[in-house]
């Protein structure tokens, strides 16, 4: 069965502002779609490969500076207590993209499907990597604090 991957990056904004709400507890404000992208500062890539029909990655580019809040809040901590924590900020990006990975294919699968998901990885910051396989890239924003985290969807068709 072929189906057609036709998740629209207002989808996948919502997704990210319901998984930054409801695990990491940042109210996250959309980014509108026509804002040019900009990595300006330090930025975590984190990438998942996955398959559901067709190929594809998944990559996420979360602001650094944001990344111990965003574990102390999935954790429950207080920044301070992170210090003694085993989990580190890394640990947490690779989960956001767990979570965020698993809940968009789950929305483009029907119930019969099933879809496989590598695991997380964390890259060395590249924006052209995958640029000569990939045919089709889905890009959304969200802003947390004014500072946007970039979520990317490719796929080989």
């Amino acid at each position: 069965m072929t189906i057609e991957l036709d998740i629209s990056p207002i989808k996948m904004q919502e997704q990210l502002l319901i998984i930054l709400e409801k695990y990491f507890y940042m109210f996250a404000d959309p980014m509108p779609s026509n804002d040019v992208p900009s990595l300006d500062g330090k930025y975590i890539e984190v990438t998942m490969d996955f398959v559901l029909d067709s190929v594809g990655r998944f990559s996420m580019f979360i602001p650094e500076d944001k990344l111990e809040e965003l574990t102390a809040n999935f954790l429950g901590l207080d920044p301070s207590e992170l210090e003694t924590c085993e989990v580190t900020p890394l640990d947490t990006a690779n989960e956001m993209m767990n979570i965020a990975g698993g809940g968009i294919l789950s929305a483009l699968k029907n119930d019969a499907e099933k879809f496989s998901m590598g695991l997380p990885k964390i890259n060395v910051l590249n924006r052209d990597e995958g640029s000569g396989v990939f045919k089709r890239y889905i890009n959304t924003a969200v802003l947390i604090d004014e500072r946007p985290l970039y979520f990317q969807m490719a796929v080989d068709r």
